[in-house]
């Protein structure tokens, strides 16, 4: 009893500190796990939080050996070992510099993207299907440079060494600084991605974890949560 006072009371010395520790893939790294932290700390001064992001199979990991309490992960494995729930999506978009030839151009065809070098993330995510529904359409796509990062695909795009392919949230930013502009062609279907709420089943969450959960869950109708699954064209993969 005397062991359980001096943690349950507010002026022990021997109060263990409370930590969180948030992962995220790239995605939902830049565009919503920033805010909702800032605003988590501000009701939860006191919580230590770490943050990490990486790609989708590290995050994955850190997640099942509960190195991560609760990640936000875009296209998650399909794990028996994670409680999942969506969270936002967000549609593929072709984008380029300003400055490209084919973003002066009034009328885009499929046949540009044959002629024209891309930028693309490297391994089997969104964009790789992207270049699938190019080669069924009879185009064979000119893989300029593949990249780790969004970041470096953006950096390369800057760079006017070709045309990028990522999800729209990822340059959204960049768009409304005319820093980039998206790019649209007509035959293609729309591949709109999705972000999962995920936290291991094999530990409960904290009370702190349980807190940022409900933080995050009162930001899903966010109006920045990009494409909800309701405006989703009915025929458009999804990822």
């Amino acid at each position: 009893m005397d062991s359980t006072r001096k943690e349950l009371s507010p002026y022990s010395e021997q109060r263990t500190v409370q930590s969180l520790t948030v992962g995220g893939t790239y995605n939902p790294s830049k565009k919503f796990l920033p805010s909702a932290i800032a605003a988590f700390q501000k009701t939860h001064p006191d919580v230590k939080v770490k943050f990490l992001t990486a790609d989708g199979a590290s995050i994955d990991k850190l997640v099942r050996e509960s190195e991560v309490d609760i990640a936000i992960i875009h296209s998650p494995s399909e794990s028996s070992d994670f409680h999942k729930e969506h969270f936002a999506a967000d549609e593929l978009t072709f984008f380029a510099h300003p400055m490209h030839p084919l973003s002066k151009k009034k009328k885009l065809v499929l046949q540009d993207l044959s002629k024209t070098p891309l930028i693309v993330r490297e391994g089997r995510n969104a964009t790789h299907t992207m270049l699938q529904q190019l080669k069924c359409r009879g185009l064979t796509p000119n893989i300029a440079l593949r990249c780790a990062t969004p970041d470096t695909v953006k950096a390369a795009v800057r760079n006017k060494m070709g045309l990028g392919i990522l999800f729209y949230n990822l340059i959204e930013d960049d768009i409304k600084r005319n820093d980039l502009k998206t790019l649209k062609f007509p035959g293609l279907p729309k591949l709109v991605g999705n972000s999962y709420i995920v936290y291991t089943k094999n530990k409960p969450l904290s009370c702190t974890a349980n807190d940022f959960l409900t933080l995050l869950r009162s930001m899903k109708t966010h109006p920045q949560n990009g494409v909800s699954s309701s405006e989703s064209n009915e025929d458009s993969p999804v990822l």
